[in-house]
């Protein structure tokens, strides 16, 4: 995802530990991009779903060891990227089931909740 001068990616080392990392990579000079900050996500697998004033969207799954596969625990995670140095969880949302995909507003957040159907919940923060 690409907002601004920066390139926000997620990248998940392995879901079955949970290593998950947010990173903010200024691309100003596309010749030399440079990572600018970084948040690690104490979650098994992420996704960027969205950047929208000063926060990044970031869909989560998480495994199950026990089972041995991915559960129903997922949700969202919304980070305050304002100061790109220093990114910081704002949020987080727990969804009924996977998230397909998210759409923002300046007050909602809608989301694609596979068998849980389409949810929309409010945003208590406020995008600059």
């Amino acid at each position: 995802m690409i907002a601004g001068n920066y390139a926000y990616i997620v990248e998940s080392e392995n879901p079955i530990i949970g290593k998950t990392e947010l990173k903010i990579i200024n691309i100003a000079n596309p010749a030399n991009p440079v990572i600018a900050g970084s948040l690690k996500i104490d979650v098994s697998s992420g996704q960027i779903e969205a950047v929208e004033g000063d926060y990044a969207y970031v869909s989560y799954h998480n495994y199950n060891k026990q089972l041995g596969k991915f559960n129903e625990d997922s949700g969202i995670k919304i980070i305050n990227i304002a100061n790109p140095a220093n990114p910081t969880i704002a949020r987080s949302l727990k969804v009924e089931d996977f998230v397909n995909e998210i759409a923002v507003t300046k007050q909602y957040i809608y989301v694609a909740n596979g068998k849980a159907g389409l949810k929309v919940y409010q945003l208590a923060i406020s995008h600059q």
